[in-house]
């Protein structure tokens, strides 16, 4: 099988997709945006984060005919690994850990009274649920698209980070 190939057809779909969420969410290429609705965050979300798996795949595709120098040591390998040259986060190059089996909890648990002081009145919590338009904090968001950019644009830097 042609790896080049394959790699190259991934990647060009993988920026395509890259393109559409970028331009769907409104986020200016290359800016940073403060705040997006939540609901728009969490579809980038959605494909965002098999894009990334997608690309780690195509990482792994592309170190596996890759050599390290012998006489490169640890200490210089890992140095620069995580500094992604000055321009920001680097793309991570393993998935998060998740813990099979146990929800993710986004609300806080209880609904009991929280008593702040014997002297004052009754305090109840706020449980309101977040609603779809909320703004949200999207600076993360767009370090992680920013990220996922740069790496696929040298996807060979990135197999000789990995």
């Amino acid at each position: 099988m042609n790896w080049d190939l394959a790699i190259e057809v991934n990647r060009r779909a993988l920026l395509r997709l890259l393109r559409v969420l970028v331009a769907g969410s409104g986020l200016v290429p290359g800016g940073v945006v403060a705040m997006l609705p939540r609901s728009v965050r969490n579809k980038v979300f959605d494909f965002l984060i098999p894009a990334e798996a997608a690309v780690r795949r195509l990482i792994v595709v592309l170190a596996q005919g890759m050599s390290v120098p012998a006489s490169e040591g640890r200490a210089s390998r890992c140095g620069g690994a995580s500094s992604g040259g000055g321009r920001g986060s680097a793309f991570r190059l393993t998935d998060a850990i998740r813990q099979v089996g146990k929800p993710r909890r986004r609300y806080p648990k209880g609904d009991g009274p929280r008593i702040i002081s014997f002297d004052e009145p009754f305090v109840a919590r706020d449980t309101s649920v977040p609603e779809p338009n909320d703004p949200i904090d999207a600076a993360r968001l767009c370090e992680r698209l920013a990220a996922l950019r740069r790496a696929l644009d040298d996807l060979p830097a990135q197999a000789r980070r990995l």
